[in-house]
Order: C-alpha cells, then sequence, then structure tokens
C-alpha cells in the first residue's frame, strides 16, 4: 500500500502528542483536583474534632447531660459544623445534630468501618455511602478527666464529587473537540511548513535536460530547506558540467571519427571509378590502410575514456620496481628519439624503488608522455626522462626542449579533444586523448600528472605516485 504524504502522516503524529498530552492532563487535572478536595475536606474534618474535644474538655463530664441534644453556643462550631455525634463508650449518645441523626451514621466503629472503604479510607477516616449523599466521617477515641468519649464529625462530600463529575463530562465532551480543532490546526500548519518543499519540487520539476543552466530559488532562511536547495542546485551543476562533456565529447568524437571514415570513403570511391596500376592501388590501400590504424587507435581510446567515465576499467595493483619497468622503455624510446633526431637520456636512482601499480596501464602512460615529447620537439633537441624519489612518493619526469605550451593553454591540455593551437600547426595529426587518459592513468593509482612548460623552451610532464608502504 501506497504510504500517505508526509503532510498527512505529520498530522498524524501530531495528534497523537496532543491527545496524548489533553488526555494525560485531564487525568493530572482530575486526580489533583479531587486529592486537593479530599485534603481539604479531611483538614477541615480534624479541625472541628480538634473543636469539639475542646469543648468537651472545658465542660468536665458531671456537666454534660445526658440524652441526644445539640451542642450549646460555647461549642463555637461554624456555620458549615453541623454534622457531629458524641457518645459514650457504652453507646449513650451525649451530643448529636438532627442533621447526623437523619443521616444515621452508626456509632460502632467496627460497623462504620466495615462498610465500603473508600481508596482514602485509613486511620480514623472513613467514608459512609447512602442512596441520597456519602458522607466522610471522623471518628475519634479521646480519654478526658478519665473518661471516654466517641467523637464523630462528618461532612456531605456530594457536592465536591459533584464538581469533580462535572469536569468530567465537560473535559470528554470538549477533548475530541480540541482534538479535531487541534488537528485542522496541525494540517494547516504543516500545509504552511511544507509550502517551501513543494516549491522546491515543482521548480526541480520544471528543470529539463535542455534547461540544465536554471537554478532553484534559495530561501534567505538559515535553515534545512537552503541546504536543501543548495544541494539540488549543487547537483545540478554536477549534471549541467557532465552533459556539456557528454554533447562535446559526442561531438568531437563524431568530428574525429568524420574524417578518416570521409579519407576511407573517398579513396574507395577513387579505387573503383576506373583500373588503376598496381602502384597506385598500392598507395591508395596503403592511404585506407593508415586512416584505418588511426581510426582504430581514436576508437580505442574512446572505449578507454568510456570505461573510465563508468567506472567499469579496474586495475590490477600489483607491486612494482620502477627502474625495471623504465628499463624496458628505454630501447624503445631511444629508437623512437632518434628516429626523430632526437638525443634521448634517461636518469635512474640506484636504489629500488617499488610503487603499487597496474603495470600496462602505468607502460600506457609513460609511452603517451615520451611519444607527446618526442613528437613536439624539434630535430637535434632533446628528450629526457628521469625518476627520483621524493619520499613519501617517487617522482617521474619526462622533459623535453620542444615547442612549449601557451601560458593560457596549459590548464586546458587536460581536457578531451583538446590540443594546442601550436600543437595543431606543428603536427596536425592527433585526437587530443592522449594525456586525459594519462591523467586518469596516474589519479587511479592515487597519483598525480601535472604540467610546466615555457613557450619556445620545452614542456615537463611531473608524475608523482605513492611508495610502496607509504598508503
Amino acid at each position: 500500500m501506497k504510504p500517505p504524504p508526509i503532510r498527512v502522516r505529520l498530522t498524524a503524529w501530531y495528534l497523537v502528542v496532543i491527545s496524548t498530552a489533553l488526555t494525560v492532563s485531564f487525568f493530572a487535572v482530575y486526580f489533583g483536583i479531587q486529592r486537593a478536595i479530599e485534603d481539604t475536606v479531611d483538614t477541615q474534618l480534624e479541625a472541628r474534632s480538634d473543636t469539639l474535644i475542646r469543648f468537651l474538655e472545658h465542660y468536665n463530664p458531671p456537666r454534660v447531660a445526658a440524652g441526644s441534644q445539640p451542642l450549646p453556643a460555647e461549642a463555637a462550631l461554624g456555620p458549615g459544623d453541623q454534622l457531629y455525634q458524641i457518645s459514650d463508650v457504652s453507646g449513650a449518645m451525649l451530643f448529636q445534630s438532627p442533621a447526623m441523626r437523619e443521616l444515621q451514621v452508626p456509632l460502632d466503629v467496627n460497623q462504620l468501618y466495615h462498610h465500603y472503604r473508600h481508596h482514602r479510607d485509613q486511620g480514623n477516616f472513613t467514608t459512609y455511602y447512602r442512596r441520597s449523599s456519602d458522607v466522610r466521617v471522623l471518628a475519634s477515641l479521646v480519654q478526658l478527666q478519665g473518661n471516654a468519649y466517641r467523637i464523630q464529625v462528618a461532612t456531605d462530600v456530594n457536592p465536591f464529587y459533584e464538581i469533580l463529575e462535572t469536569f468530567r463530562k465537560w473535559s470528554w465532551a470538549g477533548l475530541p473537540l480540541i482534538v479535531c480543532l487541534a488537528g485542522l490546526g496541525g494540517y494547516w500548519l504543516t500545509g504552511r511548513a511544507m509550502k517551501p518543499v513543494h516549491d522546491l519540487v515543482h521548480s526541480t520539476r520544471d528543470i529539463s535536460e535542455h534547461s540544465l543552466s536554471r537554478r532553484i530559488p534559495v530561501p534567505a532562511a538559515q535553515d534545512e530547506l537552503r541546504q536543501l536547495a543548495e544541494t539540488i542546485n549543487a547537483m545540478l551543476a554536477r549534471l549541467e558540467s557532465a552533459f556539456t562533456r557528454v554533447t562535446r565529447f559526442t561531438a568531437d568524437a563524431s568530428h574525429e571519427l568524420r574524417t578518416p571514415i570521409t579519407v576511407i570513403r573517398t579513396t574507395a570511391e577513387v579505387i573503383l571509378e576506373r583500373e588503376r596500376s598496381s602502384a597506385e592501388l598500392r598507395e591508395m590501400v596503403g592511404l585506407i590502410l593508415r586512416e584505418s590504424e588511426s581510426t582504430s587507435t581514436l576508437i580505442e581510446q574512446l572505449l578507454t575514456l568510456a570505461r573510465t567515465d563508468a567506472d567499469t576499467e579496474q586495475l590490477n595493483l600489483e607491486e612494482l620496481e620502477l627502474r625495471s619497468l623504465l628499463a624496458e622503455l628505454d630501447a624503445s624510446s631511444r629508437v623512437l628519439a632518434e628516429s626523430r633526431s632526437l638525443q634521448w637520456t634517461m636518469e635512474v636512482p640506484d636504489q629500488p624503488v617499488v610503487i603499487h601499480a597496474d603495470q600496462a596501464n602505468l607502460r600506457r602512460m609513460l609511452l603517451i608522455l615520451i611519444e607527446n615529447a618526442c613528437r613536439y620537439t624539434e630535430p637535434n633537441g632533446s628528450v629526457r626522462l628521469s625518476l627520483r624519489v621524493q619520499k613519501p612518493e617517487a617522482l617521474i619526469e619526462v622533459t623535453d626542449t620542444g615547442i612549449g605550451i601557451p601560458p593560457e593553454e596549459l590548464t586546458h591540455i587536460f581536457d578531451r579533444f583538446y590540443r594546442a593551437s601550436n600543437a595543431r600547426f606543428f603536427d596536425p595529426e592527433g585526437t587530443g586523448l592522449g594525456l586525459p587518459i594519462a591523467r586518469w592513468i596516474a589519479t587511479s593509482h592515487g597519483g598525480t600528472l601535472t604540467a610546466q612548460s615555457t613557450l619556445g623552451r620545452g614542456t615537463c610532464m611531473a608524475v608523482r605516485l605513492r611508495l610502496s608502504g607509504n598508503e
């Protein structure tokens, strides 16, 4: 089942919290009022009982008249103290108010206590339940001047419980209304709180692949919504950059592939126009072969970059002694340099230099750098390959005395299909993919590839790789 919207879920949680809080508050207030009433009633009964005890101390036993009669004015009872009765231990009634006589509260303490007990009935206190009213009774046994007296004072607690019952009924009737109003208010507030989120959703939804340059508005408040908007804008910037690179890559690849394919097609059409001599056919087929090889190289480079973008190009890392790898490259690099009338030198340290690397990819990176150095260096120039240890890294430098790179173009030479303006003039061939591949190989090994160049004096490509044991 599809989950409800966040607005509904937040409102539901809000209702649960409000309902729980109101219910707990109701019970706390209800029992608090009940406890306060009962404490007040018990305190008043104790005060009234103390008043009657003082009265009996003043009126000694011989002066107390026998028979059921009200207390004289000397007892100093208040207007609401009309529930009392006093007897001796034999049960003979000495003083009894008419209201107490009507309630028929038992003089026998055991009979009184065996009545239904209230939750607060303890000690001398008990609650005497009748059909018409409930009476709270305090029964005391006192010794005065050698005589024992039973004193009972009482209070009708029905008015207090009626107030509690009214409070309970109104509360239970009002709680659902309050919860409903709170739910409506919570739903409205949640909608107000979620409005900026909906605005972000609508703004983001309106951005397509044709409008990646657009950005969603950033709220002025320094809150989570601002962070969300800034995060979405940063993501859009990355998407725009990636989309631009893909578009440019596709356009550049199409452009680079179109030229050799056009040459191959045109040459084939020329061959088929008329009969050709063996020398002409050999020359034209040789041209097709060269263009095919160039196209194959370009396609292989494109596939390599595509795999790196998809992160599917896996490296087989193992311990590698760099001096041995450079020694393998020395002979082929010397032949390449001498074929272009260049001086080749290589400098390596005496001690072993061990790194963790993929030998095939590292060889490929070094060949790219060496071939570029030889290609863009004029005859009688020089190319030097050096290896040094600068702990915790190994430094490989390929330095030439070639044409150099214009300063304003130095930051772009690692972009795909980019070729410096003087490089295109010096050697029209080339794809501009070698250095991007070389940099990817260096960074995938946790290293760096940087370039320093002086226009007209040469270039130095520096590769830094972490030594084994320093990861």
